[in-house]
């Protein structure tokens, strides 16, 4: 945009021919400062190694932080400094073999199948 200038095109003019607001012409990108955010994180990680994201991000809007950051936040500069623990996946158990009640035996485990529909087989759990 800095041609506008050197011509003294009027600047809404020009913003109108490209379709784009006067603001985008002023608009100048400020990157944020997060070493303190990226310093509390990691006190707080090495301090609790099992927390999440939620858990950090929590701690750090209380005292003696008292930062507002969110979840998504917090996510992107744990991963940035590698301070994510992969997720444990929980095991999920379906049978409980160790019941006091009578174990029925296989009747058909032994039996040779030789033609269809000749045993069928259901189950009431």
């Amino acid at each position: 945009m800095h041609i506008l200038k050197q011509e003294d095109y009027p600047i809404q003019a020009a913003c109108a021919v490209v379709e784009l607001p006067r603001s985008s012409y002023y608009y100048k990108a400020i990157q944020p400062d997060e070493s303190k955010l990226e310093a509390a994180i990691e006190e707080i990680a090495g301090q609790f190694p099992t927390y999440g994201t939620r858990r950090i991000s929590q701690q750090l809007r209380r005292a003696p932080h008292k930062m507002t950051i969110n979840r998504k936040r917090a996510r992107r500069i744990m991963v940035e400094k590698e301070l994510l623990r992969p997720v444990k996946k929980r095991k999920h158990r379906t049978t409980d073999s160790q019941h006091p009640y009578l174990r029925y035996p296989n009747l058909v485990k032994e039996l040779e199948i030789v033609y269809p529909e000749q045993v069928w087989v259901s189950d009431i759990t």
